[in-house]
């Protein structure tokens, strides 16, 4: 590009990640997760009370990919419950919490 093309940005500012809008009915619980996961260390979890197997099933899809791309592989462990059981998603630092990947080192 040379110096006379025109730009279509119109500048760039840094902002915090919470101020970014909600793409995903997920993005408010990815963030909390994140937030959570920093301070709870082995051998403690967190469990999420889920309004249905359906959402606990897709929560854990989308989660799953969420932390995969933004956290990096392996840096959290996501299962969900089954019916008859409670609907429930469990959340916990995987094996390679706190390592860099992706851009992004967890506390």
């Amino acid at each position: 590009m040379s110096v006379n093309e025109h730009q279509p940005w119109l500048s760039i500012k840094k902002i915090e990640i919470a101020d970014i809008p909600i793409r995903s009915i997920w993005w408010p619980l990815f963030n909390e997760l994140v937030r959570r996961l920093e301070q709870t260390k082995p051998p403690f979890a967190l469990k999420i009370r889920m309004d249905s197997h359906d959402s606990a099933r897709k929560a854990h899809l989308t989660l799953s990919r969420l932390f995969r791309r933004r956290i990096g592989s392996h840096a959290v462990t996501l299962t969900y419950s089954q019916p008859p059981e409670e609907p429930v998603l469990y959340v916990q630092r995987g094996p390679k919490w706190g390592k860099p990947a992706n851009g992004h080192k967890p506390k």
